[in-house]
């Protein structure tokens, strides 16, 4: 897809929506065609701040059918779903940030979700599913699934590192914030789950909780959870105000068990006879998740646009989500 039919439309002026827009002018140096839409005067201050000189800023979102042929929605998350509702007509790929939520729009989307072509033009943002260790997972597991019976997963980060900018304290003290607390915060492992195993979960058992005595969310999750036919336990950790950033999955067969570290890209295998380690690969930065998440919305590449997640795999997390919190 050459430059020429690219006009893409990006909706939030916050740090994800900087990124993806930093990634389309590298992967697109002579782009002229971005736009931002911003009904205050954010949009503007957005555009100097970041110096983003060729970005057009846009006030309304009054637009005619097909001028712009790609929507990045990168907006706060209860407006996902309005988004994708209210566009999805509009344009021939859109590119919703997860999670898309849940209100009044979702079953609206999950009917929509089950159309082939509404489904497959709407990507839902699951960077993880770029990540060379995941891709690596998803493969392991497509040989050896029928030997796996139990997969760990441990994810830990702290909602400071991540939320510098914002004043986090007073949404999550207060409780107000729509769709806050770590099943919706740390949900691409639900997402990653769903990618390598390629199977309907069950959830066993749940202990949710809060360590810190002024959060008004969720902070800590445990969840026990059962995939597919082959009844494969999955013991899965989400901490969202860990010390320690970490992300691990191990994976145990009967004959070896497996450790992956998300984070340095690195595999260690062990039997009873030897150890192996693997270097999955090397200087793979976080980034090139999300620039190759982009670069499979915005080209026609067919192996990675099959590897994107889309809106029904969107509809399914979150009503995972729902499901973790009692809410269906």
């Amino acid at each position: 897809m050459g430059n020429k039919k690219i006009k893409i439309l990006v909706i939030g002026t916050g740090s994800v929506a900087i990124r993806h827009i930093r990634n389309i002018y590298n992967l697109f140096p002579n782009m002229n065609e971005l736009y931002l839409f911003s009904k205050n005067k954010r949009g503007l201050w957005f555009k100097n701040y970041h110096n983003l000189k060729r970005l057009k800023v846009i006030k309304s979102l009054k637009i005619k059918k097909n001028f712009f042929t790609h929507l990045i929605i990168a907006s706060n998350t209860s407006t996902h779903a309005e988004y994708i509702k209210k566009f999805h007509n509009s344009f021939k790929r859109i590119y919703c940030e997860k999670p898309i939520g849940f209100d009044n729009n979702f079953k609206f989307l999950e009917k929509l979700s089950n159309n082939i072509n509404q489904n497959n033009k709407i990507y839902i943002g699951f960077q993880w599913r770029f990540n060379p260790t995941v891709r690596y997972i998803k493969e392991y597991i497509k040989k050896n699934k029928s030997k796996i019976y139990q997969i760990d997963i441990n994810i830990g980060q702290n909602i400071k590192d991540w939320r510098k900018n914002s004043n986090y304290k007073k949404f999550n003290y207060s409780g107000n914030l729509k769709f806050s607390g770590v099943h919706w915060e740390l949900c691409h492992e639900l997402d990653i789950l769903n990618f390598v195993l390629n199977s309907k979960f069950d959830i066993i058992s749940k202990l949710n909780f809060s360590k810190k005595k002024k959060f008004r969310i969720i902070d800590n999750a445990n969840s026990l959870i059962s995939f597919g036919k082959e009844n494969i336990v999955c013991r899965l950790s989400q901490n969202m105000i860990s010390p320690f950033l970490k992300h691990t999955i191990y994976i145990y067969t009967t004959q070896e068990q497996i450790y992956f570290d998300l984070i340095k890209n690195k595999c260690l295998i062990k039997n009873k006879l030897k150890q192996k380690k693997i270097l999955i690969k090397k200087n793979f930065k976080r980034n090139d998740m999300f620039k190759k998440c982009i670069q499979a919305f915005l080209k026609d590449n067919q192996k990675e646009y099959l590897n994107n997640a889309k809106l029904k795999d969107g509809v399914v997390v979150t009503k995972q989500i729902l499901q973790m919190e009692n809410k269906i």
